[in-house]
Formats: structure tokens, C-alpha cells, sequence
């Protein structure tokens, strides 16, 4: 009974703490949305995201290590190791990045020179190579979430693999420690995935909570897509993001072709459904091709896509597919006539020279026109005509 009772404080003690990081990295996230004049306070505040784990980690271990029960210190690993992997995943900053990869490369060090014996056996060279996979996998892991921000696919499979392939590598390092029965290190592992997935369940409530909160301001009131506001929003941070890190992104600028006559001749509110038409069909292609993008109404029937993460290859495919669909709507007035439409659109590939978002912007800005000029329809791409 009394170790039921022990077992229970510590979960509910993980729980808490799991809750008050992601309560925590909240609050100076929305600080860091909120400047916007003091780049200085701004770095200060990124650079306060990257020390906070740091310091939670070192913080539960200390408290965890006193712990006379086994399950205690596992618990305590398996805590760390959750908060490990949420801020990789979310901070998105070199130097956590690396901080994660030498703490891997310390913990396997560190149980080296306490648990391996002078004379090892076949087992112990076992346990040795196990770690040293750990370290491997855990720095492979890091890098390419750092990199591809793969927690933003939408496949729920590969979502929960990177997942159990995260808290299998800490626990490969930490097997090493022959203290530990194989029965401990696959429990634990199981506990540091249900830690993980309970983070990041939590983020996405948090994250649910401020979309919610914001959708009003930042929602355009006619489609119900980012308005204006919230594109130069994003669109600044993708660029602050990006700015020094070798990803293939773009921004997409469309309108929809002789909208002024639409709206002539058929109507305002003919022209509204158009706008409304488009909004909705474009939204559920991103979301079928499983595309990184957002979707914004900057001004009358004009539009604009961000997408990162695009293979250059892919981009014609994309866009094509994107014109089909809205080639095929078709809005039927109250004279039983059918309206169709189609856009132009000029995209702009983020490139080194870009020096500010407003380069970049003017840019797409001005392949849009020139799509419009070369007799709509069609598609400008870096100056090139892409689709006609």
C-alpha cells in the first residue's frame, strides 16, 4: 500500500510538472509574439525558452536522484526526458539542439565510467554498443526535427513512431546503468512515451485555447480564413524563422481574374460566394496534399499562401493542382446562370539576398502582375512563366 502510495505522488508529482512547463513556455511565448519593438528583449526571451528546460531538467534530477526507490529515479528520467523532447520540437534553436546532443553523449559518458566494469563481458559490450545507438539515434532525431519541423505532418503514424523512436534512444543510452532489469527499462520507456504524448497533448490544448481566443481578431470576416493582420503576422515570423536556415519556402500571391466584372455583372453577392468558394476549396486541397501552409484573404480577391517545406520539383504539380480546383467551381446566380472563375498567381521562392519580408512580398507582388499581364490565368514563378 505504501508503495501504491509512493508510485501515485510521483505520477501526480510528473503530471504536474509536465503541466507547469507547458504553462510556462506559453506565457513567454506569447511575450515574445507581444515584441515587438526591443529586438533585445525579444532575443532575451528566446534565449529565457532555451534555458528554461535546461534548468527543469537539472532541477528533477536533482530531486529525483535522492529517491530511494528505483521507480522514482526512473520516473524522474522519464520526466526529463519528455520535457527534452517537447522543447526540441518546439524552441527550434541551435544551441538546445546542440545542448540535447551533449547531454546524450555526457549520460552515456557518465554511466561508462560508473557501471562498466574492468573486466567486461559479451553483455556488458552489448549494453556498450546499445548506448552508443542511443547517442546516434537521439543526435539523428534532434537534427531532423530541428530541421523538417516533423511534427507538423498530419500522419498520426508517423507522428507516435518519432515519438517511441525518441524515448527508445534515451533509454538505449541509459542501459548502460546495470542497476536497471530489462523489465524497468521497458516500462519506463513505455511511461516516457505516455509523458510525451501528454505534453504534447497538453501543447495542442494550449495552442487549441489561443487559436480560439484570436480566431475573431485574426479571421477574415467574410471567409473565414487569416486576414490581412494575421498574414503580415506570419509571414514576418517565417521569414525570422528561415532567415539563416537552408529550407525551400514561398509565398504565393493569387486574385481571382476580372472579379470587378463578376462583381458588374452579376452581383455582390455573387462575387462574395466567389470569395467564399475559393477560400474553402483552396483550404481542403492544402489539406489533402498534406501541404505546410497557410492560407490568408490579404485584400478584396486577393490571396496569399505560405508554404515551406515544398521540394522545388513538387512546386508545378502543387500549383497545378491548386488552379484545377478552382477551375472546376461553379456558382449558380439567381438567373440560373453558371459563373466560373480563375486566378493568376505569382510566386516567389525565398532567397538569400532577400534582406527584409517586404523585399520578398514586392517580389511575389510583382509576378502576380505579370501573370495578370501575360493574359491570366497563368502562373509567374521567379519571373518565369510557370502554368498557362
Amino acid at each position: 500500500m505504501e508503495n501504491i502510495m509512493e508510485i501515485t505522488v510521483i505520477i501526480i508529482t510528473s503530471l504536474l510538472i509536465i503541466t507547469g512547463i507547458v504553462a510556462i513556455d506559453y506565457s513567454i511565448r506569447t511575450w515574445i509574439d507581444k515584441v515587438n519593438g526591443s529586438v533585445v528583449l525579444k532575443r532575451w526571451l528566446i534565449w529565457l525558452r532555451v534555458v528554461i528546460p535546461m534548468v527543469a531538467i537539472v532541477m528533477i534530477d536533482l530531486n529525483y536522484s535522492d529517491a530511494t526507490d528505483i521507480w522514482g529515479r526512473l520516473t524522474g528520467y522519464s520526466v526529463e526526458i519528455s520535457i527534452a523532447c517537447y522543447f526540441i520540437v518546439h524552441v527550434h534553436d541551435k544551441l538546445f539542439v546542440y545542448a540535447t546532443d551533449c547531454m546524450a553523449l555526457v549520460v552515456m559518458l557518465f554511466n561508462i565510467s560508473v557501471y562498466f566494469p574492468a573486466v567486461p563481458n559479451y553483455q556488458d559490450f552489448g549494453r556498450l554498443l546499445l548506448s552508443l545507438f542511443g547517442v546516434l539515434l537521439t543526435i539523428f532525431i534532434n537534427h531532423l526535427i530541428y530541421s523538417y519541423d516533423v511534427f507538423k505532418i498530419r500522419s498520426r503514424v508517423r507522428f507516435f513512431v518519432i515519438i517511441c523512436l525518441y524515448s527508445m534512444s534515451w533509454w538505449s543510452i541509459l542501459s548502460l546503468n546495470q542497476t536497471f532489469s530489462g523489465y524497468d527499462l521497458l516500462a519506463q520507456m513505455v511511461a516516457s512515451i505516455v509523458n510525451i504524448s501528454i505534453i504534447l497533448s497538453l501543447d495542442l490544448v494550449f495552442r487549441k485555447q489561443l487559436e480560439s481566443l484570436t480566431h475573431e481578431i485574426d479571421a477574415d470576416f467574410l471567409t473565414q480564413i487569416g486576414n490581412r493582420k494575421a498574414f503580415e503576422f506570419a509571414f514576418q515570423q517565417l521569414f525570422n524563422k528561415y532567415e539563416k536556415r537552408q529550407h525551400d519556402w514561398y509565398l504565393v500571391m493569387l486574385d481571382i481574374d476580372d472579379f470587378k466584372q463578376i462583381n458588374d455583372q452579376f452581383g455582390h453577392i455573387v462575387g462574395d460566394t466567389a470569395l467564399r468558394r475559393l477560400s474553402k476549396e483552396v483550404n481542403l486541397q492544402l489539406y489533402d496534399l498534406q501541404l505546410d501552409a497557410s492560407f490568408f484573404r490579404i485584400g478584396g480577391e486577393e490571396f496569399a499562401i505560405l508554404l515551406t517545406h515544398i521540394d522545388e520539383s513538387h512546386l508545378p504539380q502543387i500549383i497545378e493542382q491548386l488552379k484545377t480546383t478552382v477551375g472546376r467551381i461553379d456558382i449558380t446566380t439567381n438567373g440560373e446562370q453558371s459563373v466560373k472563375i480563375s486566378i493568376s498567381m505569382g510566386v516567389a521562392k525565398y532567397q538569400n539576398h532577400d534582406n527584409s519580408a517586404a523585399v520578398l512580398y514586392e517580389r511575389a507582388g510583382s509576378y502576380l502582375y505579370a501573370a495578370k499581364k501575360d493574359g491570366k490565368n497563368s502562373v509567374n514563378y521567379e519571373g518565369n512563366k510557370l502554368i498557362k
